[in-house]
């Protein structure tokens, strides 16, 4: 299975739309799953950093402690 096959499918089950070149759904999906109590999995992780790191749009998320926190919270 694709890389965004797998993605689609993850987003699925979280009931979430997101589009990772937009601020607002990538801080969404990452401090409403940790509300859920769903962890992000490895590949989702990988694609919200990575997408942070490319998007210069999507890098003050790292200056936000609620999302910084939140992101740790998915790791442990």
């Amino acid at each position: 299975m694709g890389v965004y096959k797998t993605l689609d499918i993850e987003l699925q089950e979280l009931d979430m739309e997101v589009d990772f070149g937009n601020k607002d759904d990538v801080f969404d999906l990452v401090i409403d799953s940790k509300l859920s109590g769903v962890k992000l999995s490895d590949l989702m992780r990988k694609c919200v950093v990575s997408n942070i790191y490319e998007n210069v749009q999507l890098q003050p998320l790292m200056w936000n402690e609620e999302f910084v926190t939140s992101l740790e919270w998915h790791y442990a």
